[in-house]
């Protein structure tokens, strides 16, 4: 797993909390990326808040969450679902990792 990664339980699905920066004139501005995934029937549905989504971009963000959560799961799927909504962490989530 990579420096920086939680997982978080919530509900049948998980959060991946991934590690971000963005440059702003010259300086790094660190944070967090909140992605959570949840498989229903056969397909994985991928939902976290990104600007790069709103405007048709592909997002950098689904793949190495995809593969944590691969990682962590073990689960077969056939498709992935892409849902552009805010993520919240909440007190009573068990932190996984």
């Amino acid at each position: 797993m990579s420096e920086g990664i939680s997982i978080y339980q919530d509900g049948s699905g998980l959060i991946i909390v991934l590690p971000s920066f963005t440059i702003i004139h010259g300086h790094h501005t660190f944070g967090h990326i909140l992605v959570r995934i949840e498989k229903l029937a056969d397909d994985l549905f991928v939902t976290h808040e990104c600007p790069l989504m709103q405007r048709g971009d592909s997002c950098d963000c689904v793949k190495p969450a995809l593969d944590i959560y691969l990682h962590q799961t073990q689960e077969a799927y056939e498709d992935v679902i892409l849902e552009q909504r805010k993520v919240k962490l909440k007190p009573t989530m068990t932190q996984l990792i």
